[in-house]
C-alpha cells in the first residue's frame, strides 16, 4: 500500500520524469529510435503483408483481406491503396519466391526484434547480454508481439460489424456511434499498453517485475495514443510529404512515424527502470568505471568470439590483468 501511495505522490513522478529524461538522453535514446526506424522501413510492412497474405491465401477470403488491410491503415500512417497493391502483388509470387520472400521477412522481422531488445537493454542497464545465437532466438520469440496491436484492431472491427448487424432493427443503433469511437481508443490503448508491458518484462536480458512495469508501460501507451492521432491531424492538414519527396513520401511518413513511437518506447523503458530505484531510494544508474587497455591476444580473441556464440560473454574466464608475482619478482 505504500508503495502505491509513494507512486501517486507528485514529487515521486516529478523525480521518476527527471531522471528519466537525463537517462534517456545519455543513452542517445534518438540514435537508439533512428535505429529502430531503419530495421522497421524493411521488415514492418513486409511482416503485416505477409500475414495478411497468408490469411487471405488460407481461408481463400478476399473479404478477410480486405479488413485486415483496412486494420493495418488503422493502425499505421499508410494508405489503402498501397497496401492493397503490395498485398496482390505478394499473393501472386510463385510458391519459389513465396518461400524466398519468407525467409527475408522473418530474417528482417529478427533484425527489427534485436534492435528493440538491444535499446531495451541499454535503457534498462542491463550488463549481461544474451550470446549470439540465444539472441536470435529471443528476437523471433518477440516477432509476434509486434503483430498485436494490428491483430487486435481486426479481431475489434469483426466483432463491431457482428454487433452492429444484430442491432441493425433497433431504433436507436445510429446513437450508438460515439459508442463505438470511444471502444476503439481505450482498446487501441490496451493493446499498446500489452505490447510495451511484454516488451518491457521479456526483452531485456534481465528480471523486471510487472509491478515496476505497468506504469511506465501506462504512460508510454497513452503518450503513443496522442502522438498517433496528433500525427494523422498534422498529416490531414499541414503534412505534405509528396511535394518533396515525390513517390517516396509514404515511406518518409512511415520512417518518422516509427521514429517518433520508438522514442516514446525508449522513455517508456527509462522511466521503467527508474521506478525502483526511485522507491528504494538508490542512485540514477550504477556506473561502472572501467581501466587499463585490453591486451588479450588475437587467438584468445577468436576463441572467445567462437565460445561466445553459446555462452555468456561474462562466463568466459579471462586472464587476469593484474602482475603475476613472478612478473613483479623479474621486474
Amino acid at each position: 500500500m505504500g508503495t502505491i501511495l509513494k507512486i501517486k505522490s507528485l514529487g515521486f513522478i516529478a523525480v521518476v520524469l527527471g531522471r528519466s529524461i537525463k537517462n534517456y538522453t545519455e543513452d542517445r535514446g534518438t540514435q537508439m529510435a533512428a535505429s529502430i526506424s531503419y530495421y522497421a522501413l524493411f521488415s514492418l510492412v513486409p511482416l503485416i503483408v505477409l500475414a495478411v497474405a497468408i490469411f487471405g491465401i488460407v481461408l481463400r477470403n478476399t473479404a478477410i483481406q480486405e479488413k485486415l488491410i483496412a486494420a493495418i491503415v488503422e493502425a499505421l500512417p499508410l494508405s489503402e491503396g498501397d497496401v492493397a497493391d503490395v498485398v496482390i502483388g505478394a499473393t501472386s509470387l510463385s510458391p519459389q519466391l513465396a518461400i524466398i520472400s519468407l525467409f527475408g521477412v522473418i530474417w528482417t522481422s529478427g533484425a527489427l526484434a534485436g534492435a528493440l531488445r538491444l535499446s531495451l537493454n541499454v535503457a534498462f542497464d542491463t550488463e549481461r547480454r544474451h550470446p549470439a545465437l540465444r539472441g536470435k532466438l529471443v528476437d523471433y520469440a518477440l516477432v509476434p508481439i509486434l503483430g498485436i496491436p494490428v491483430m487486435g484492431s481486426l479481431i475489434l472491427s469483426a466483432f463491431w460489424q457482428v454487433l452492429e448487424q444484430s442491432i441493425a432493427s433497433f431504433p436507436f443503433a445510429d446513437d450508438l456511434n460515439w459508442i463505438w469511437s470511444l471502444t476503439t481508443i481505450l482498446v487501441s490503448l490496451l493493446l499498446t499498453f500489452i505490447t510495451f508491458s511484454l516488451f518491457y518484462r521479456f526483452a531485456p536480458n534481465r528480471r523486471i517485475y510487472l509491478r515496476h512495469i505497468w506504469p511506465a508501460a501506462l504512460i508510454a501507451a497513452i503518450a503513443f495514443e496522442i502522438m498517433k492521432y496528433a500525427f494523422a491531424v498534422y498529416l490531414s492538414n499541414f503534412g505534405n510529404y509528396d511535394l518533396v519527396y515525390g513517390a517516396l513520401g509514404g515511406v518518409v511518413v512511415l520512417l518518422y512515424w516509427v521514429f517518433l513511437s520508438a522514442n516514446i518506447f525508449i522513455l517508456g523503458a527509462e522511466i521503467a527502470n527508474q521506478i525502483p530505484r526511485v522507491l528504494h531510494d538508490q542512485p540514477r544508474r550504477d556506473h561502472i568505471v572501467t581501466t587499463g587497455q585490453d591486451n588479450t591476444s588475437p587467438w584468445r580473441l577468436t576463441r572467445n568470439f567462437l565460445i561466445g556464440l553459446l555462452l555468456d560473454p561474462r562466463d568466459i574466464p579471462r586472464r587476469s590483468s593484474t602482475p603475476s608475482q613472478t612478473e613483479k619478482q623479474n621486474d
